[in-house]
């Protein structure tokens, strides 16, 4: 939510300096980013894993305008309400997640569709985080496995 005023007036004043600017910024901010998680998940720290995982969607908050005022508490509510949807016996909590998110999201003033389209996001940014890392953490173990040290 910070980038996109500044990439709309760039996009506006056609300025390709800015906007080249703002992406190597934020790519290499979102690679730092994906490069802790990347080392807290594979030392195998579960309670880092845990907080970084709760960390993971409080950040999605301020990405949207309707969560931005959102409070730890509703980053607890919504770790919680998500992860019941993740147990209920449905393929990758698909539809039970979003239900029981939106719904959590009904109690801090935020619409049912709103918090829906939250909801959304935050599961699809999580399947996305944990594709890559097994993608990554299989490459490893392999590569383990190969040179007799796994």
């Amino acid at each position: 939510q910070i980038v996109s005023p500044l990439v709309a007036e760039a996009l506006n004043q056609d300025n390709k300096k800015e906007l080249n600017s703002l992406l190597k910024k934020s790519g290499i901010n979102l690679f730092l980013v994906s490069g802790l998680f990347f080392v807290l998940i594979n030392a195998n720290i579960k309670d880092l894993y845990d907080f970084i995982y709760f960390l993971m969607g409080y950040v999605i908050f301020f990405s949207f305008s309707e969560t931005t005022d959102l409070g730890v508490n509703a980053g607890i509510a919504v770790l919680v309400a998500g992860s019941l949807g993740m147990i209920v016996p449905v393929n990758a909590g698909i539809g039970a997640y979003h239900f029981l998110v939106a719904s959590i999201l009904i109690s801090y003033n935020l619409d049912y569709d709103s918090g829906l389209f939250f909801a959304t996001i935050l599961h699809t940014s999580q399947i996305i985080c944990l594709a890559v890392l097994g993608v990554i953490s299989s490459i490893i173990l392999f590569f383990k496995i190969k040179s007799g040290n796994g």
